[in-house]
């Protein structure tokens, strides 16, 4: 599926109702989750590898709410390796294996694209609040925080992914 195919996320999953996402960077987490995960990835010297780091009993209650994506190329798209299940409840199905560009429509992959990719290509984190809006309004909030993650082998830079809902 490209960019251009309809995604998995254009309608709520409950309701039905199209939804619009809008995207804007912030500088610091606001959110006591996202909080609680920067400051986990600041305390390992910003050295997480996953399976190492990623689990941990230090971050288990925020598991739910942790992905890991995987660049695919030089960054063209990024694959779900692993999805907490807050995200598939939101989205409404399982999501691990898929890729950025077969979940969102094309104008958030593009911003989502950038953002994970400057978290890889900087190897520094990125705080994001997100409005998704429906037909009556405002109908989720979340912050997200990317840090960059090794590889479990080491050999790469992914990004670890953590969606926070208001």
């Amino acid at each position: 599926m490209s960019a251009k195919d309809s995604s998995i996320v254009n309608t709520d999953p409950v309701t039905g109702q199209t939804l619009e996402m809008t995207v804007s960077e912030i500088q610091t987490p606001t959110h006591e989750g996202a909080k609680e995960l920067f400051a986990y990835w600041e305390s390992r010297g910003r050295d997480f590898v996953m399976g190492r780091d990623v689990p941990s009993r230090a971050i288990s209650r925020l598991t739910k709410n942790l992905n890991v994506l995987e660049p695919i190329g030089a960054g063209e798209d990024f694959r779900f390796r692993l999805v907490g299940s807050e995200l598939n409840h939101r989205i409404g199905r399982e999501i691990s294996g898929m890729r950025v560009s077969e979940v969102y429509p094309e104008i958030v992959v593009k911003g989502f694209l950038g953002s994970l990719n400057k978290v890889v290509s900087d190897g520094t984190p990125v705080f994001q609040h997100v409005r998704v809006i429906g037909a009556l309004g405002e109908v989720r909030r979340p912050e997200v925080v990317m840090v960059p993650i090794k590889s479990p082998d080491q050999t790469a830079t992914w990004v670890l992914h953590g969606v926070f809902y208001w």
